[in-house]
């Protein structure tokens, strides 16, 4: 997760466009998150809003899944480790986490289907 900022700041410097990364295949593998830093559009789209953290520990995630695919929610540690992941086959999707139990830490949220892939840092104080 430390070295997102650096492959960020690497696209911005080296001029790669939105569209020369939406090129790139969504990762099947939800532990490739950073294989792609940009969503990918289609013909049928996922719309995703992930919320700021709570001061109370809450993260809403909601979607509208316009596709056939299922939907992959996962939440990553800052060591790359998967804390929770669940696959969501649903037009409508509201999801509220309750984070409190994990440890204080930067954490990343990756959303991803067959043709779209998203995420968002937050941390955890």
């Amino acid at each position: 997760m430390k070295n997102l900022s650096k492959v960020l700041a690497i696209i911005l410097t080296t001029g790669v466009t939105a569209s020369a990364i939406a090129s790139v295949p969504a990762p099947k593998n939800p532990k490739a998150k950073h294989a792609s830093v940009a969503t990918r559009p289609s013909n049928a789209t996922v719309n995703v809003t992930i919320s700021t953290i709570t001061e109370n520990n809450f993260l809403k995630v909601s979607a509208l899944n316009e596709t056939t695919s299922p939907v992959t929610i996962s939440i990553f540690d800052n060591a790359g480790n998967i804390v929770y992941t669940e696959v969501v086959k649903a037009e409508e999707i509201n999801r509220n986490y309750n984070l409190s139990s994990l440890p204080k830490d930067t954490y990343t949220i990756f959303v991803s289907s067959d043709n779209f892939s998203t995420y968002k840092e937050f941390v955890i104080k």
